[in-house]
């Protein structure tokens, strides 16, 4: 593979694809910036919807910048960076076409991940970027209060983590809620699936099946779909980034770098 310091024909084209790529991640944030504040989560795109359809084009555009400079990564200290780790919300509302009334009413469907997207160099973002997030009602936790049976509350007690097999049985009425706490094993902090929280991941609906089934306790399960997109400033912070790669290379010395205004951190 050549370098893209030398000169001729390969490192003309390479800086020419490169440039192109960067003018395109350019005026994908200039309309981003442009464009009113989404309804939706700032990482989570509805893909149903024009707003969600914008972030998710933009934020391609960006990923396809740095895609032009992945080849050559090994020549890049900046490459690794640590960016951390973007925080999905565990719930969002039922029947939201763009996910916009996060926390208005009792949610009612479950991410089917665990929410933490750990971003710990620049091919993990690229990775991240634009993957499909799901959001469940198939979880232990859905169940309607209202139909479960009149007791008193047991002071430090949350009947959302008994296990679902208690759970039926104490909204079916046929064991007292006391009884169900009882009979609960005991549940550590840290699960053994990596959640480091305890979060326990909704049940997508399986690919080939309908949009709509009923599990065990005759309840329909929904499944919303949405794409991993990054918001305006942080895309402008990623630009910034993969011009500080492809200064590296040697590629962006004569190129104006982009306006750093209204930049935030993620």
């Amino acid at each position: 593979m050549s370098s893209f310091d030398e000169p001729g024909a390969n490192h003309r084209n390479a800086l020419a694809q490169v440039d192109d790529a960067r003018k395109r991640a350019l005026t994908a944030v200039s309309e981003l910036r442009q464009a009113p504040p989404p309804a939706h989560h700032p990482n989570l795109a509805p893909t149903n919807s024009d707003s969600g359809r914008s972030a998710v084009l933009c934020t391609q555009a960006v990923m396809d910048y740095l895609l032009h400079l992945r080849p050559y990564r090994a020549g890049s200290s900046t490459w690794n960076i640590d960016f951390g780790t973007v925080e999905l919300p565990k719930t969002i509302n039922e029947n939201t076409d763009d996910g916009g009334t996060f926390g208005r009413s009792e949610p009612k469907m479950w991410i089917c991940r665990q929410p933490a997207v750990p971003l710990r160099t620049v091919s993990q973002l690229i990775e991240a970027a634009n993957t499909t997030i799901q959001y469940s009602t198939n979880h232990p936790n859905r169940f309607d209060r209202r139909a479960g049976p009149k007791e008193p509350n047991i002071p430090g007690s949350d009947e959302r983590q008994l296990p679902h097999g208690l759970k039926k049985k104490w909204l079916n009425g046929e064991i007292k809620l006391t009884e169900a706490f009882e009979r609960a094993p005991a549940r550590s902090a840290t699960r053994a699936d990596g959640g480091e929280d305890g979060y326990e991941p909704a049940s997508p609906v399986t690919v080939g099946t309908n949009s709509k089934r009923r599990g065990s306790s005759n309840i329909e399960h929904k499944v919303e779909s949405f794409k991993l997109v990054f918001p305006s400033p942080t895309l402008l912070k990623i630009v910034e980034l993969a011009d500080e790669v492809a200064a590296e290379l040697n590629l962006l010395a004569e190129l104006k770098p982009p306006n750093k205004e209204d930049a935030e951190g993620f």
